[in-house]
């Protein structure tokens, strides 16, 4: 029985190579924010640090699920807001820290919005209150410089690339790439070094297609789209300044990398028709999973191996 690799079990084998420390001491429950025998629901994901604050999303009793905060204490453990009081979940997510606020989506009785705290309740409030703006539910986002960037869309277009300075007047459309209602729906936003990379379909015969953007108009840029048939993007991966990508054409799967030129966007490796997954950097390399096992790569073809 063959059994298919996840993030956690890319971990895992780091941590049975010993490519990874593992830690010495045992867990402990910091808080026991839900009482009593139910779970309180918590991505690993979901979350952005700041000096020792987390920002997280958590559920208890009488509330839905919240913006929490903790110091890594049972006592600093606390609900940051109720956005929706009572039952109802706010469903906060995307969490993003900027500079020393955290930006994140969330519901309140307006709909779904973007919201920027600083720690406390007084501090949280949203940037954009007017109801002709919809966020996707994906909460995509990603920090550059001092903008945070993600997918959003406005009455009379779709879904197009956003950012946000932490500022209701800093809080704008990029660029247009799918003029009309369609949009060109972003996707995987990745930061390597000063550029934003993502995925996008920006026409109705176009192919979905690897882009980036320095945060302008003028700077958003489409650097890859294969030449006959259709790609689908298993990840996008920044080191440093470069970005390493999985992309399945057809029934070849193939590992490429960019540095935001076209000219820059080239193939690393074909790896053959199993599919890619789940990566981790471990000691330098990018590993991920190809189809039941593990690949890994320096970002170089002699480096990269499956």
């Amino acid at each position: 029985m063959t059994t298919r690799l996840g993030l956690p079990h890319l971990i895992a084998c780091a941590l049975l190579a010993g490519a990874v420390p593992a830690a010495s001491a045992a867990p402990t429950l910091l808080a026991d924010i839900r009482t009593g025998t139910d779970a309180t629901f918590l991505s690993g994901r979901n979350h952005a640090v700041i000096g020792n604050t987390v920002y997280l999303s958590a559920e208890a009793q009488g509330l839905g699920r919240e913006p929490w905060v903790s110091d890594g204490t049972a006592e600093g453990t606390v609900l940051l807001e109720d956005l929706r009081p009572g039952n109802p979940n706010s469903d906060p997510g995307g969490f993003t820290a900027l500079g020393d606020s955290v930006l994140f989506l969330a519901f309140d009785e307006r709909g779904l919005g973007l919201w920027k705290t600083g720690g406390t309740t007084g501090s949280t409030v949203r940037l954009r209150a007017s109801t002709n703006i919809i966020f996707p539910t994906a909460r995509n986002m990603a920090r550059v410089g001092s903008s945070v960037f993600f997918g959003a869309e406005l009455d009379d277009t779709g879904e197009e690339l956003w950012k946000s300075d932490g500022t209701p007047e800093g809080t704008v459309r990029v660029a247009d790439l799918r003029e009309g209602a369609q949009g060109s729906r972003p996707s995987r936003l990745t930061p390597a070094g000063n550029l934003l990379f993502f995925t996008a379909t920006p026409g109705p015969t176009s192919r979905s297609s690897l882009w980036r953007s320095d945060g302008t108009a003028a700077g958003t840029v489409k650097l890859w789209e294969p030449s006959t048939g259709t790609a689908s993007f298993s990840f996008l991966a920044s080191t440093g300044s470069t970005l390493l990508m999985g992309v399945q054409l057809g029934s070849s799967s193939e590992l490429w990398k960019s540095d935001g030129t076209p000219g820059g966007t080239t193939r690393v490796a074909a790896l053959g028709t199993f599919g890619l997954g789940s990566y981790a950097f471990l000691n330098g390399q990018l590993v991920f999973r190809h189809g039941n096992g593990l690949g890994k790569s320096d970002g170089t073809s002699a480096g990269t191996s499956i």
